[in-house]
């Protein structure tokens, strides 16, 4: 990740470091808290930088979300 986040340093408005960015937090810890909020980070970015895949990303960020809320549900229980 850290290497992601210098590649995004020298090219910020790159779609595709994002993109890694999202597929290496989710493949590092599914439910990990700081992972899955970084996740919905990224794909708020991706909306930013890519609008012609809007749908796909809203999808994308509509797990996220619900894997937090899903998280916030079972701590109550």
């Amino acid at each position: 990740m850290e290497a992601l986040e210098q590649l995004e340093e020298l090219e910020p408005n790159c779609k595709w470091i994002v993109m890694a960015k999202c597929w290496l937090s989710g493949s590092l810890a599914l439910n990990d808290k700081d992972y899955v909020d970084r996740r919905v980070e990224f794909y708020k970015r991706l909306l930013e930088l890519d609008p012609t895949r809007k749908g796909q990303y809203l999808d994308y960020l509509k797990i996220a979300e619900d894997k937090i809320k899903q998280r916030e549900c079972d701590r109550k229980f």
